[in-house]
This record gives C-alpha cells, structure tokens and sequence, in this order.
C-alpha cells in the first residue's frame, strides 16, 4: 500500500509540475516581461561597448576578430526583431477576450514563455559581452605588401621579358636558395622585384612574399623590423641575436616564402638576420636587389640578371605615356620631344621624372628644358632631376678607395665606347694607378677597375669586352662630380659653341676635356696652372691653336689632340716638361718632329694619323714605355735605330701598319731583339724570310704576331696573345717560334706544307695554353692529333673552339685513343670543306668532350656520321655504354653534306641469343639514312639546325620515349632542302617537345607530311611553338592526321609555296575511313555538290593566341577557314596577309568577323580570282557587333562591316575584286592609319554613301542585290583617323575628279600617293588643296596632269595668311613621270609662303616641266633637293630662291639634258653672296648643256660642304664667276666616265697638282682628296676656271 501511494504520489509530482510550470507563464507574466525589457537594454548597452571598441580597432587598422563579428550579428538579429520591441510587447498584452471583459490569457501565455526564451540568450550575449571587455575585440595582423610599379604595363617592355622570365624560373628551381638582380641606380630593379613578387604570389609559388629595404647603412635590427612588420611579427627581445631566432623561427612556419631584400650595397649576413635560407630551409627563397654584382656574388646568389636601359621605341612609348599624347598630336612639341627622350637614354626614372615634369608645359618649357639636358651646368647641375643626381651619386660614394673613383671620374670624361688601352695611356701619365711599375701591370690594373665599375653598374658594356661605355645620364652627374670635388671641368657641346667658363674657374682646373664641340678658335689667354689633363676632340678639324696656347699649361701631365689638323704642332708643346702621355690619333700634321723634344714622355699614341713616316727625333724619346702606331697602313718609313734607340719601350702597337721592315733606309726586325724590356708587341710581318733567328723571346706577354701574307686584323679582342702563321712563306720554326706556340691562346696557321699531324710536328707539349685554334688552306695534314705515333701526352687541355677548313687530305681530327684531358674544355667545333673526313670523332673521343657545346659541319662531300664506333667484337649489354650523351651540346649545325648517313650509327644487340648463352654480333641497322638513333642523348640540345642533308629520316618511327632526352629542350629548329624526307618526325615524339618555340621547314622536295601518324597518338601538342614556317613544300598534303592539333602559344604562322597542302589537318587514313570515301565515291552520282577542302577545319582545336598569319603561292587553296572552329581560335589575330592564292573566291566566311576584332594588318594581293573578302553565305546566322544590319525604308537590309582595330590595309593587284561583300553593305575602319589599293580595275573605290544609296534606292529589293557596290561608301565615320593613302593604277576614280566624295572626309591624311591616273585627267583635284591641311606628303606620279594646283583654288582664300595655310605642313613633295607636266601652279601665280615647312623636294622625268619655283618662293625650310630627267630647266632656281636654301644638305642634279646653270643670272647684279649654310653634298651628274653652277658673280659660300662630285659634265669651264669657298670640302670626285680613276690625297697635295698629274683641262678621272680645301679649291678655280 506504501508503494502505491509513493507511486502515486511520485505520479501526481510529474503530473502537477509541468502544470505549474506552464501556469507560472501565465501568471508571472508581467515579471518575465519587465526581466526581457531589461535585458534588452543591458544588451543595447553592451552592443554599443563593443561596438565602439571595434570602430577603434578599425581606425588602427586592426582586425576585427571572428567571434566579435558573429557576436554583434547575433545581437542586431536579436534587436531588430519586431516582437520585441516594447511597444509591440505592450500593445499584445492589452488584447482582452470576452468581449473585452477578460485578458487575453493565451496571448500572455506565448508572451511570457518568449520573454523567459529571449531573455536566456540575452544573458549568454552578455556573458560573451564581458569576455570582451577583458579581451582585446581585434588583433593586429600581418601587413600584406602590395606589389605595385610606376610604370604600368611593365611586363610589356620586350628588353626586360626574359629577364622577369629568367628569375621566375630561376625561384623555381628547387636547387637554386639565392637569386640576384643588378643594374644601375633608377634603371628599374626595384620595379621588377615587386613584379616578380605578385606573379609569383599570383601563380602560388609561395605563400607569403615579403619585401624589405636594406638601404646603404641600414643595421640588421631595421632589417629585421620590417620583415618582421610585414610578417605581423612583434619582436620580444632586443638583441639582434635572440631577434634572429624569432624572425627565423617565424619564417619556418610559413610553408613557401620569398623574402625580397632591395637596394644591398654590401654582404648581408643571412643568418644573422634570420633568413633561414639552403639546406633544410627550402621553403624560404631570397631575392636580392643591388647595383654591385659583385656584392651578390658575395651573398653566394647561384642565378643573377642583369637589367640594362630600356630599348630606343620602349623608352619613347613609355615617355609619350609619362608626357602626354599632346607630345605626338602637337607638331611643336614633337620634334623636341624626341630629343629630350633619347637624351633620358633609356633610364626608366629619368624618363618618368622628365616627362611628367614636362606634362602640359608651354613650349618654350620644353625648348628650355632640352637645352638644360644637352648643356647641363657641372656647377648646379641642372638638368637631370635631383634625386637621379643623389642616386648616382650614392653608388659612386661607395666605390671603395680613391682609385676607384679617380677612374671613374676620368671614365667620365672620356669618349663613348673606349678602349681600356686608353684608360691605360691615360692612367699611366696621370700617375692613376698605385704601386704599379710596368705598362703590363697597368693593363692587369685598368682591367680590373673597369670590371669593378662595371659590376657596379656605373660603367656598362660595350660591343666588345675591353671595350666600355657610360650611360649619359651617369656621365652628367660624374662630370658635376669632377668639378666639385677634382675641379674637372668639360664640354661635351652638340648644339653650337659654347661660352667659356670664367678664367679664374680655369685657373684651378686639374682636368678639361673638350669633346665633339664646333670650336672655331680657342681662347687667346687660356691660364690653367694647375692642369694635368687635357683633351679636345673637336667637330670642326681646322680648328686653330695658337703658338703659345700650352704656355699656361706647366704642369700637363695627358695631352690628346685627337681628329684635329696641323701643318705644325704649336711650338708650345715643347714647354710641357710634366708630360707623360701624348696622344695624337686621328690628327693630320705635316711635321711633328718638336715631339722628340718631349724628353719626359712615357706614352706617344698616333694612331689612324695617315703619317709616312715617323720622324728620327722619335728616336730621343728615352723614356717612352708605350708606342702605339696603329692604323698607319701609308706609314713606309721609319728611320734605322729609332726603335733600337727606345731601350726603355715595353709595349709597340703596329696594328695595320709599317710593313716595310729591312727595306733600305727603313727600320730592321733586328732592332727589336734589343728591347730587352719588351713585353707586348703586335706587329705584321709579310715577308718571313727577313725574320732574324730567335726574333721572339719568352719575356712576351701579350702580343699579336701575323707571319706571312694574307692575314687580316680582325676586330675581335677575344684572347691577350694571338698568333697567324703562314707556313707557306719559307719560315723556320726556331725556338723563338716554338716558344709563341707553347703559351698562345689563339693559333691561327694557313696553307701549312709539309705537315701532316699538327700536334705531333708543331708542339710537342700539347699546346698547354691554346684556347682557339684555325687551321685552314693546308692540303697535306692528315690528322690534328695522332697519338698513334705520339707520346701519351695531354693534347690542347684548354682548347675551347676548333675550327677547320679547306683541308683536302685530313682524314680524321685525332687518330687513335687520346689521354683523358685531351680537348676536355672543347666548346666548339667547325668542320668545312674537308672532304677526305668520314667522321669528326670516334666513340672514345666523344664520350670525353664532356663541354662541347656547338657542333656545324659544312660541305664535307665524304662525311657519313658525327660519331664513328671503331671497335669491332661483342657489344656490351649495358645501356650506358650503348649510347652517347653530349650533355652540354646546345646547337647542332650540318649543312650540305651529301653523303651523311646517321650521327652515330653502330652495332646493336639482337634480342636472341645462342643455347650456350654467348652473344651473336648482328648489324641491324636499317638501311635508312636516319640522322638519330635511340642511343643519342642531347639533354640541352638547343638549336637544331640541317640543311640540304640527304638523310631520310631525323628519327625513327616508334622511338618515343628513348629519344624524349634529345629534344626535351630544342627552342629552334630549321630543316631546309632535306630532299629525300618524307616527314619531319613521328607522332610519338611530338610530346617531346616541350620546349620548341621555332619550327621552320624549306625546300623538302619529297616531304609529304610533317607529323607522321602513329597508332594510339590522338593529340598533337606543341606547348611553346611560337614560329611555324612551312616554305617551298611541293608534295606537302597536311600538316599532319590527326583528330586534333593545339598549339597554344603559336603567335606566327607562315604558309608559303606549297601548291598541294589543301587542308591543315586531314583525316587519320585508317581502314574505316577509307571505306567510308569509297563509299562517297560510289554515290558522287547522287550527290552532284563536292565538299571544298578547307585550310583550318574543326580538327584544328586551338590556335588561341595566333597574332601573324601569312599564306601565298598555294596554287590548291579554296578555302582557308571553316564556318565552325574552336571557339577561342584566330581571335588574337593582328596581322593577316593573303597572295597569288588564285583559286581563291573569297576570304573570311562570316562566322570569322566577330574574332577578327583585334587585326590590325590585313594584306591580300595577286588572287587573280578573288571575288570578294568576305564570303556572304550564313550572313543572318552569324550577325554580331562587328556586323550589324539597319533598315532603310522598310525594304532593304543594309550590313555595316566595323574593324575596330585595322591600322592598315593593302589591296594590290586584284582583278576580279568587287568589294568587301557582294550584298548591300557599308564599312568603318576607325582606327585605319594607312591604306593602299593598287590595280583592282573592276571595283570603283570610293563613292559617298548617301548618293550611291539615293542612286540605287527602290532597286535594292532583296539582300543580294545585282548592282555593282563601290569598295568604301565613305562618309565621316568611314576613315575619322586615315593618315597614308596611297592608290595605285585605278581606272575607277571618277568620284574623287568628280567632287562626289568631299575631302573633308580624309582630313587627318598626312601622307597621299597617287599614281596611275585617268587619261582624262589634266589637274589634280581641286577639293584636295581645300581640305588635306594635315598633309606632310605628297607624291603624284604617272599621269597627265598639265599642272598640279589650280590657280583659283589658290586664290581662293581671302587673305594670304588664308593661302599660306593650304601646305603649311607639307614637308615632303615627290613628283615623278609627268610628261605634260608645264607649271606646278598657272604663271603669274605667288604662292608667298605657301610651301614653308618644305623639307624634301624630288622632280623626275618631268619632260615638259621649264620652271621649279617662281622667283619669289622661299625654301628656308628644305634639306633635299633632287632634280632628274627634267629635260625643260633652262636654270634651276633664282639667286633670291637660292639664298632662302638655309637648310639644304643635299642637292643631287642628274640627267638633265638642257640645263645650263643652277643659280640663274638677274639682270640687275650686285656684288653679294650666297651662302649654302648646311649644304654637305653636291652632285652634279650628266649635265652635257651644264656650262657653270651659278652664272651670275655672286660668293657662293659652302661652310659646311664635305663631298663634291661632277660627273660628265663636259660644258662645265667655271664653277662660279665670283669667288668660292668651302673650308670643309673633304671628298671631291671629278669624272667623265665610270671608271674609278685615280686616287689620292695628302696634306701637302693640292688639287692643282692632281690637275696637272692628269693633264686635263677639266673631267678626266675621279679624284678624291680628303684635305681642307678652303684655299685649294680656289686654287682649282684660279686655274681650271675662266674667271670673267
């Protein structure tokens, strides 16, 4: 009973509970509500706590932490419910029931029960809201680096692409920790390290980049600060030490970083910073910035780059974007524009930093500023901007000692592109060079400072290694530099002469050069006491010094007069007791023997001086080191004993010079013998017969010894010593001889007799320190090395280059086994015609040319293979020893080798063996002439070029993958007149060629497809193919068979004369498919319409980024694009050329317009059957933005055709053309700059829209309409940017004779050519000379034009200043084949001004034509004249006419038959001249009526005349009846026939006594003098001339 009732009780507890519950909603209402309203406020509160606190965090820059972010989206949810808002909460409560007697208890039941609910949640919200207030809401996080440039566009500069490339590639290598980037100060390494850093970011090379700067004296701990800023990383120690081990620590956690560190001017400790960088830290890369590369050979960086000055279009494109397109639109500025450009040199922040400083300016800003560039001032520099000048300036503080920078400042002052033998002469006088005492020390010296200034980047490279050169910009700030801290002072003047600087400025100069100024005389009174260099190169040769002039120069330590002309040195000189170095090369002097009296001199240099003869007093320089008499090929005598006088010469330079050695009276070979302190001599010896014994001695270090004749000096300065023997000129090889073998670098030998191994009979010792080696012209060599009969010594250990020709009887290159070392640094190897060799190595000595890195082979008639197997016997079953690897071969060349067989070709192992187990020997070569087998590995095979090689195939079918290794890096390949292939290469190895980016086939006769197709290959893919030309293939039918094709980076594609190749890719000829064309063939009946064959089908897959296409003489060709292609093929293609394709009837189908959005060239020429351009067949199926179709008047449908990109456009010779369409169309070229159309005798070219629409309206009812459509309906959107016509041979211009076709609508045209008029036509058209006022060009030809400008159209203007403006920008005017050509303009015309900016003027085979110019024209502006076949001149233009020609340069005269004089007479003549200020050529040629040049008594005037030439002009008595002079006339030739004549030239020759010598009143042969002929001319003038 207990337990029922504790169970019942039990019961009624479970029961009554969940009653009182759900009771206590009701009637605790109230309480839960006023606890919800509460709540809500305290969270109201707590919301806008944290909300504050996160507006605070956001204004730091922080970041707002997750759950804080979902906490105050939970509380706005919350809020922003309805039902709780107080009022909805009050409103619910007072809803009564029961007629509104009762409360609504239902309602305050659910209000209750929600308020307990919500006010739950409140409270966990404001639990997490007081974690929140002990907690920071945000966090700091790491700073994400923006990689940004100042030049936009960055990665389009073609000059840097393989430099961002090359490093990309190089982060990439999982062997490579450190890569490197230099250059010098403001030539972009910081750009390009931030372009890297986002690409690499961008294609997930790392996780994390960060970029630091070092700056020149930033400490590890900044370094450490910033990385460790942009990493979010809060250092806790302060010692740079336990700060590394953080930093370290924090970059292991990230999984792949690139720490980019820029601007480090010195070795920075890695591990000190804490870069963990190598060995287990593969994860982390570093990026170094610096303008030393020798500090990132320091930091051990394995791969460097060097970023140079942008190219000349890549730094005016980005100067035009920095200034402005005003800079091009505005003819004022443009000029001017280019010329501050090109003075930036290239240096992207001088570029930027000028052009937008120049941005918007006035011109007289811009005029200012080119003149502040050419003339920048050394004491204020201005000029270039400031902070190019402090960065430049920073890299030269940091040049490391004195003597550093004193050689650079002296570089600055010297020439562009300079020998460092100069810097030697220059160094050596000034006494530059420490602790040095031979001139062989100083060149090591010299060379190792322009290697440090070059690794700097303060220096750059020149065309050659001892060559070198300074940025301009570098130059100005190094000049400011000398004259502020040495008191160097310079002019480098391009514009005019140039004020001195004040004398007492002079008077402290150390240094002063004078370089490529127009002085015509120096300062009387030039004081410089305290100068020790002085050099003058000036553009005017004749300058004049005076007697004295050196007097104020004591201390002169350098002296170079270089390109000046002397009767007499300045007696001066001898006052120069300090001199060290003189320097005379390229001057001209009569006599020069004051210079023996410069007891002091070390260094005399006169080279390329056209002396004779070295004076005797030469022979008094006691001191003199260095003798450098170059370039003298006239110099034939130098007096006996000087040479042997010079005891103290260790250096005698004879390059193209004195060869008259032992001749009588002339210097001995003997007297070299004596020059015991000779150490470098280059010298040429024709006659090896004279040469004493024991001539050469081993205290020789550098020299350029040529023995025999037919030696040239080249200009490559690869090696210190260089030896050319001619063996066949009777020389003894003596001791002196032998020792020249044992330590030259480069050998050259010819026509060597009498020997038949060279290493064995020539040096015994191997040639231990021979680099190249020539061998030519030697008919009884046999083998170069022939160990055979040879001690076992190593042969040429460090030869790099063999090369090898015309050796007749040489059977192999090394004959027998030869020692490990041997040819072990072998590089490069050529081999030409030498027709006994069969073969270049043997196995053996191929497998030991670890480095042979070229191989070219060239008309060798007997060669079979590259590598010959030699021994016979059982081959070895080990696949190493059954292939060859050329590990390092880059290009392989064989060209005209008629015999050649295979590369390697040997003995391979069957796949059977005897019962016993010994191995059968079987030759189971095919007997196919295949140039690879599988055994031939090339790992970086480069460049693979074969021409006219009769092999069959390059590789076998089937041999991928055992082949993949000999192509896996070919970037370029050429097979050019290969004429038994068939195919280029199998299916299979197509895959192998990764890395191909050119692909050129030529001349293969028989080649029939150039992928041969393979079983189980369904795609053909060439990843990198960036060239295809397929040339001159007259059995070629496909590209290749298969069902796709992809070239996905293929840019240019050339399809040229290969009269069979109807389609790209054809079917793949399996058994199915050929059933399936017989069946089509039994059903040809039923089916009478024959399917075209089309170039590029859907098989062709991807042709995507294809920019270049050209196709021509494909004799086949009906189609050349299918309706349906890939959807991304052609869409990139610019550039589009069609010719003598003449099966053709029409070029692009529709479907093709919307991809050709983007050409930008489209050619099409000699089609004899083009129709049309565009095939009209699916025209409404293919409508797009590029074609859209209106409606006029309800019934015809009118196509316009829009090419948004097409900037020129070329139609020639197309004789069936109708139009771009045959249906009712229109076009827009908005972009089209130049556009030429020439013989396209059946299509009118230009008709006004709106009159050939009215003409035809109501006749057009259908789409195809059979009326003639014109090529262009133009109107004033048709050509809004047209800058070059040209129309060539038309019949149908009658529009443009006719007016139909305003000219307003060609306004922008600057360039206009016509040529091939209507018969009909006697003037050009009249609209022309109202509307063409841009017009810079024009030429007008082939016609018969009475006169070219109309006189009422010019009279037409209002004003002068009106008519003036017609040709205001006409520069270039060509007339040519005008037979009825009178008058330019009606007689009694004047145009005033009209032709102001005239530039060039041309008149040829224009018959009829008897006046230029009326006499009052004015050509202040003209720089070319040229006049031919115009048989009508009487004269050529009026003394007032010829007076305005300023700025002529040239003038040529020819062939016109009546012509008299060039200047006319006027009848009233007053003494007075006319000056041809800029006037340098003049060439009067078959003139028979031409009786003088000007007929009147003006002075003519040539101040600037340098070549003169009269040819068959037989009336010619006098050149002019007053007086004559041209001080710079250099060139004067004087024929009456072809022939060449006689030539000569001296400083004491005049052109009288070259008169006399010929006998001949005027014309008899040429004669060329290069002399001043100021006063010689007058001589010839007094004497030949009649002076009436």
């Amino acid at each position: 009973m207990e337990i029922c009732i504790s169970v019942g009780a039990k019961t009624s507890e479970f029961a009554v509970l969940p009653i009182k519950n759900q009771i206590d909603y009701i009637l605790k209402y109230e309480g839960k509500v006023e606890k919800l309203r509460n709540g809500v406020e305290k969270i109201k509160d707590a919301r806008e706590r944290v909300h504050h606190s996160v507006e605070e965090a956001k204004r730091k820059g922080e970041e707002v932490e997750q759950d804080v972010e979902k906490w105050l989206t939970r509380v706005n949810e919350l809020l922003t419910d309805q039902d709780l808002e107080e009022d909805s909460i009050s409103n619910k409560a007072k809803n009564k029931c029961f007629f509104g007697l009762c409360p609504n208890l239902k309602i305050r039941y659910q209000l209750s029960k929600r308020a307990e609910k919500e006010s739950t949640r409140i409270v966990e919200l404001l639990n997490q809201a007081d974690k929140f207030n002990s907690n920071s809401v945000s966090y700091r996080p790491a700073p994400q680096q923006i990689m940004t440039t100042y030049v936009k566009g960055f990665e389009e500069f073609e000059s840097r692409r393989h430099v961002f490339n090359g490093v990309l590639e190089a982060l990439k290598d999982d062997s490579v920790n450190i890569v490197g980037v230099y250059g010098m100060g403001g030539v972009g390494k910081t750009t390009l390290a931030r372009q890297v850093g986002g690409e690499a970011k961008e294609r997930m090379l790392f996780d994390t980049v960060v970029m630091g700067l070092v700056t020149p004296n930033a400490e590890i701990e900044a370094i450490q600060q910033e990385i460790g800023d942009r990493l979010g990383l809060e250092f806790d120690a302060k010692t740079v030490s336990v700060r590394a081990d953080e930093l370290r620590e924090r970059l292991k956690k990230e999984n792949k970083v690139l720490v980019i560190l820029d601007d480090v001017w010195a070795r920075l400790d890695l591990e000190a910073v804490g870069i963990p960088c190598g060995g287990e830290d593969a994860g982390c890369k570093v990026l170094l910035t610096s303008r030393d590369l020798n500090v990132l050979s320091m930091m051990e960086s394995s791969r460097n780059f060097s970023v140079g000055v942008l190219e000349e279009e890549e730094a005016w494109n980005l100067f035009k974007k920095m200034a402005g397109e005003r800079v091009v639109e505005s003819p004022d500025l443009y000029s001017t524009a280019v010329e501050i450009a090109k003075k930036c040199a290239g240096l992207p922040i001088a570029i930027v930093t000028v052009a937008r400083a120049l941005r918007n300016k006035s011109p007289f800003q811009w005029r200012d500023a080119l003149h502040q560039l050419r003339t920048p001032s050394p004491r204020n520099f201005t000029g270039i901007p400031a902070q190019i000048y402090s960065a430049i300036e920073l890299s030269y503080n940091h040049l490391e000692g004195e003597e550093l920078k004193s050689t650079f400042l002296l570089c600055s002052l010297m020439c562009a592109d300079t020998p460092v033998s100069d810097l030697v002469k220059y160094g050596v006088g000034l006494g530059l060079f420490q602790d040095i005492n031979t001139i062989e020390e100083a060149q090591d010296r010299a060379h190792s400072l322009v290697h440090q200034l070059k690794s700097s980047c303060l220096l750059i490279d020149s065309f050659f290694e001892d060559v070198f050169s300074v940025h301009d910009v570098v130059r100005d700030v190094a000049l400011s530099i000398a004259f502020r801290d040495q008191l160097g002072f310079s002019l480098r003047n391009e514009v005019g002469p140039k004020e001195w600087p004040p004398m007492d400025v002079l008077k402290n100069c150390i240094f002063m050069s004078l370089s490529h100024n127009q002085f015509v005389k120096l300062p009387e009174d030039l004081e410089c006491p305290q100068l020790e260099y002085f050099y003058i190169c000036n553009v005017l040769p004749s300058l004049k010094f005076r007697d004295n002039f050196f007097a104020g120069m004591r201390k002169l330590k350098v002296l170079d007069l270089t390109g000046l002309h002397f009767s007499l040195l300045p007696s001066s000189i001898s006052l120069l007791a300090n001199v060290r170095t003189l320097c005379l090369d390229r001057s001209k002097f009569e006599d020069f023997a004051i210079v023996g009296e410069l007891k002091t001199v070390e260094i005399l240099s006169l080279c390329e001086c056209d002396i004779e003869q070295l004076p005797k007093e030469i022979g008094q320089l006691s001191h003199l080191r260095l003798l450098d008499l170059s370039d003298n090929p006239r110099l034939i005598l130098i007096p006996p004993a000087v040479f042997s006088s010079l005891s103290k010469l260790e250096d005698l330079r004879l390059v193209r010079s004195f060869a008259e050695w032992d001749v009588e009276g002339n210097a001995s070979l003997v007297e070299l013998k004596h020059l015991s302190r000779l150490t470098s001599l280059a010298v040429h010896i024709w006659n090896a017969q004279i040469m004493p014994t024991e001539l050469f001695s081993g205290k020789l270090k550098r020299y350029k010894i040529f023995i025999g004749e037919n030696w040239y000096w080249s200009s490559e300065r690869m090696t210190s010593r260089t030896l050319k023997l001619n063996l066949d000129s009777g020389l003894h090889l003596d001791q002196g001889i032998k020792t020249l073998l044992k330590t030259t670098e480069d050998l050259h030998l010819n026509e060597v007799k009498d020997v038949k191994n060279v290493l064995n009979e020539l040096d015994a010792e191997g040639f231990p320190q021979l680099k190249y080696l020539h061998v030519h012209n030697s008919p009884t060599i046999e083998h170069i090395i022939n160990s055979v009969d040879w001690a076992p010594h190593t042969a040429f250990p460090i030869l790099e280059s063999l090369s090898l020709g015309n050796m007749l009887n040489l059977e192999k290159i090394c004959h027998g086994e030869i020692a490990a070392e041997s040819l072990s640094r072998l590089k490069i190897i050529k081999v030409e015609n030498c027709d006994r060799l069969s073969n270049l190595f043997s196995l053996s000595t191929a497998r030991k040319l670890f480095q042979l890195q070229e191989i070219k082979v060239t008309d060798c008639k007997n060669i079979k293979e590259i590598v010959a197997e030699e021994k016979e016997g059982i081959i070895v079953d080990n696949e190493a020893m059954n292939r060859i690897e050329f590990s390092q071969l880059r290009s392989l060349t064989l060209e005209c080798l008629s015999n050649f067989l295979h590369f390697w070709s040997r003995e391979e192992m069957p796949s059977t063996a005897e019962p016993g187990g010994s191995q059968l020997t079987m030759d189971t070569r095919s007997e196919e002439r295949t140039l690879f087998n599988k055994q031939d590995v090339f790992l970086n095979l480069e460049h693979l070029d074969l021409y006219s090689i009769n092999v069959e195939k390059i590789w076998p079918k089937y041999c991928f993958p055992a082949n993949s290794y000999t192509v896996q890096n070919l970037t370029t390949f050429t097979v050019e007149g290969c004429g038994s292939l068939k195919f280029l290469m199998p299916s299979s190895m197509v895959q192998s060629f990764v890395q191909l980016k050119t692909l050129h086939i030529s001349h293969c006769e028989m080649m029939e497809v150039v992928i041969a197709e393979e079983e189980n290959v369904s795609k053909v893919m060439f990843p990198k193919l960036e060239s295809l030309w397929l040339q001159n293939l007259p059995k070629l039918t496909r590209f290749c068979s298969e069902s796709s094709v992809k070239f996905s980076s293929l840019s240019e594609l050339l399809i040229n004369d290969c009269s069979c190749l109807k389609m790209f890719v054809s079917g793949f000829p399996s058994a199915g498919t050929m059933v399936k064309k017989e069946a089509r063939k039994n059903n040809l009946e039923e089916n009478s319409q024959t399917d075209i064959p089309v170039l590029f089908d859907e098989k062709v897959v991807a042709l995507p980024v294809l920019k270049q296409l050209s196709i021509h003489r494909m004799a086949s060709l009906e189609k050349i694009w299918h309706e349906k292609l890939s959807q991304d093929s052609f869409c990139k293609l610019n550039v589009f050329r069609l010719g003598s394709c003449d099966k053709l009837l029409n070029v692009v189908p529709f479907s093709m317009l919307e991809r050709l959005r983007r050409l930008e060239t489209l050619v099409i020429g000699n089609c004899n059957s083009l129709e049309e351009i565009f095939e009209c067949q699916g025209l409404h199926a293919h409508e797009s933005s590029a074609a859209k179709t209106t409606e006029m008047n309800a019934v015809e449908a009118i196509t316009k055709l829009v090419f948004p990109q097409v900037r020129s456009l070329q139609l020639t010779n197309l004789p069936k053309l109708k139009g771009f369409y045959t249906g009712v169309h229109s076009t827009e070229w908005p972009s089209l700059q130049r556009m030429e159309v020439t013989s396209c005798g059946q299509v009118e070219i230009f008709a006004s829209e709106y009159l050939s629409l009215k003409e035809h309206q109501g006749k057009m009812v259908q789409f195809k309409i059979p009326v003639q459509q014109p090529l262009f309906w133009v109107n004033k959107l048709t050509f809004p940017n047209l800058e070059e016509l040209r129309l060539f041979s038309n019949e149908l211009l009658k529009e443009i004779w006719h007016e139909q076709v305003p000219a307003e609508y060609f306004r922008k045209l600057k360039v206009l050519e016509l040529r091939g008029f209507p018969k009909q036509s006697a003037i050009l058209p009249s609209c022309l000379l109202r509307w063409l006022k841009n017009l810079e060009k024009l030429v007008v030809g082939d016609a018969s034009f009475e006169k070219i400008f109309q006189y009422e159209e010019l009279n037409g203007g209002t004003d002068e200043e009106k008519r003036s403006q017609m040709f205001h920008r006409l520069a270039d005017l060509t007339l040519f084949k005008l037979p009825e050509l009178i008058h330019l303009w009606e007689e009694g015309y004047q145009p005033g001004s009209m032709f102001q900016n005239l530039r060039t003027l041309r008149v040829m085979e224009c018959d009829k034509l008897k006046n230029l110019v009326p006499p009052s024209v004015s050509f202040q502006n003209l720089m070319t004249l040229e006049v031919s076949k115009c048989h009508g001149f009487i004269h050529l233009v009026t003394p007032s006419t010829a007076k305005s020609l300023t700025q002529l340069t040239r003038m040529r005269i020819t062939d016109c038959k009546m012509i008299e004089n060039i200047v006319a007479s006027v009848g009233d003549e007053m003494k007075d001249e006319i000056v041809f200020t800029q006037l340098k050529y003049l060439n009067l040629k078959c003139l028979p009526n031409l009786g003088c040049f000007c007929l009147g008594s003006y002075s003519l005037v040539f101040p600037s005349l340098e070549e003169l030439i009269v040819i068959q002009c037989p009336n010619m008595k006098i050149f002019t009846k007053g007086e004559l002079t041209a001080p710079k006339l250099q060139n004067v030739q004087v024929t009456e026939d072809k022939g060449e004549g006689h030539t000569q030239g001296s400083n004491n020759t005049t052109l009288q006594q070259l008169f006399k010598e010929q006998q001949s009143e005027f014309l008899p042969t040429t004669i060329v003098v290069h002399m001043p002929l100021s006063e010689t001319l007058s001589k010839l003038q007094s004497k030949y001339f009649t002076v009436v």
